[in-house]
């Protein structure tokens, strides 16, 4: 081993971007399959044209090389730019390299992120046919539309070079998941996949809404940077990683099927023949992302995050294991999915942001029923839907422990699930309890009154755990009520 390489790292910048620009679902499944297999054989394929480089790792979009001479390094990268071009239009991948001291290697490899971070902001090249005013736009992507796919449509038509690519390997990504699906599955029941298009994930006949959720791993870039004292050690916390969430989904397959479907499929729920009621899009690394049934997001999500908190500490990952947060955006599935997409990955960004100011540095979870159309941000749609007149109707985000001396979603869970019990037995009457939903938007005297009215039939709105204890007919705290969260849940 040289003292002194050249290091090369590879980076994709918004993957999501890539994976969710097009509105086809199985353009968006090819389109992951594109990064996690064809950018690397691409890359395996070139890096081995010169003698002496070495493996860094691969995971979570991001690969790194070593060469021997900075030359090397270089012609690397050309030829890696100019196959990208052709084989897999519409993907950038950002590069840095540099002279590279194995002896100190966690100061270099921290500069050559820092090498990277800046070229990605000074420069975003031009890889696509744009549109010109006198060609045909693609309908997927708004791009010039200069290839013909004989499979897209009913009698084929002109796509876009970028979504051809992507349709390319749809099956193959299908196959892939289904593979390795099978792997972890008993086998009784490797029967089931996953199904190809989101109206096939179990909706009433009727409706057509799907959750969309978006999973990311709090602090792992700073974990990172800590914890790369050298080469062996990247590349077993980028395999630790890779593996817990690999582990984490399967897991999570696992329950649907054993827990939901083969022991008590709901009869109201069309999962399809041997369809299971999620389909994953991008796994890998510490970026998640799947869709599921509208009814199912929140509590898949939840699932998921218990079992990759509990694979990671399994690992010793970061001591006590790592956390994650989650944004779950229910939509109409008519919906553009990418704007969906990037509601999910804003609830996700704000769930950090309540975790960073909070005492409770673990995993958090936000969510939101999109009922009319999705345009502003998050803090703008709520401000516009979500106001009333004695304040805000939420208190999401959440902390997403069922268990905990804090306010968290495993208190709203409760109480939803509590609730619904009583409406079951008839302790409650559902009218009551929508009329309760419109009630929260008046002023005080109006709840009041409500509660009162309740109070001279015997009945009383649920006590919420952590919230309320200390008054028990509090429905507003400084941050709003979770009452209206409480509701939403009980529709689900």
């Amino acid at each position: 081993m040289c003292k002194n390489e050249y290091a090369v790292l590879l980076d994709v910048p918004s993957i999501q971007h890539y994976v969710f620009s097009s509105s086809k679902t199985k353009e968006n499944i090819g389109a992951s399959y594109v990064i996690s297999i064809v950018l690397n054989s691409i890359t395996d394929d070139i890096k081995k044209k010169f003698a002496g480089y070495r493996d860094g790792y691969s995971g979570g979009g991001k690969i790194l090389i070593f060469f021997p001479t900075e030359d090397n390094a270089k012609d690397f990268i050309k030829m890696l730019s100019r196959t990208l071009l052709v084989e897999t239009p519409g993907l950038y991948v950002a590069c840095a390299y540099k002279k590279f001291d194995m002896s100190n290697f966690q100061s270099e490899i921290n500069s050559l992120h820092n090498i990277l971070f800046y070229n990605k902001k000074k420069y975003s090249p031009n890889i696509t046919i744009g549109s010109f005013g006198i060609t045909e736009d693609c309908p997927r992507t708004g791009l010039s539309a200069e290839v013909w796919e004989e499979n897209a449509g009913e009698s084929g038509a002109y796509i876009s070079s970028v979504s051809k690519t992507k349709f390319k390997y749809s099956d193959k990504a299908h196959e892939l998941f289904k593979k390795e699906t099978n792997e972890f599955l008993l086998k009784d029941i490797k029967e089931y996949e996953f199904p190809k298009d989101f109206d096939e994930l179990g909706s009433k006949k009727g409706e057509s809404n799907i959750a969309i959720v978006h999973i990311d791993v709090n602090d792992m870039g700073e974990y990172i940077k800590n914890n790369s004292t050298s080469l062996d050690n990247l590349q077993k916390i980028s395999q630790d990683l890779s593996e817990s969430t690999k582990n984490s989904f399967f897991e999570l397959v696992k329950h649907i099927l054993e827990k939901h479907i083969i022991n008590c499929r709901p009869m109201d729920v069309n999962f399809g023949k041997n369809l299971i009621p999620i389909r994953p899009i991008i796994i890998g690394g510490d970026d998640i992302t799947f869709v599921s049934d509208a009814r199912l997001g929140i509590y898949f999500a939840q699932k998921f995050i218990e079992y990759f908190e509990n694979d990671t500490k399994k690992k010793k990952i970061n001591k006590d294991g790592l956390s994650a947060c989650a944004g779950i955006a229910i939509t109409k599935l008519k919906y553009p999915f990418y704007r969906g997409y990037q509601l999910s990955e804003e609830l996700c960004s704000n769930a950090k942001k309540y975790r960073r100011n909070s005492t409770v540095k673990k995993s958090w979870i936000d969510y939101h029923f999109a009922t009319g159309s999705i345009s502003g941000t998050i803090e703008e749609i709520r401000k516009k839907e979500l106001k009333g007149i004695q304040g805000n109707l939420f208190m999401k985000p959440y902390y997403s422990g069922i268990e905990s001396d804090e306010f968290s979603f495993g208190d709203i869970l409760a109480t939803a699930n509590h609730w619904n019990k009583m409406i079951e037995n008839g302790n409650f009457a559902k009218s009551k309890a929508k009329e309760f939903k419109e009630i929260l938007t008046l002023g005080k005297n109006a709840t009041e009154q409500f509660l009162i009215n309740l109070e001279n039939k015997g009945l009383e709105i649920p006590y919420i755990n952590n919230f309320n204890k200390f008054e028990r007919k509090k429905l507003f705290g400084v941050k709003g009520t979770p009452y209206l969260d409480v509701l939403e849940l009980m529709e689900i």
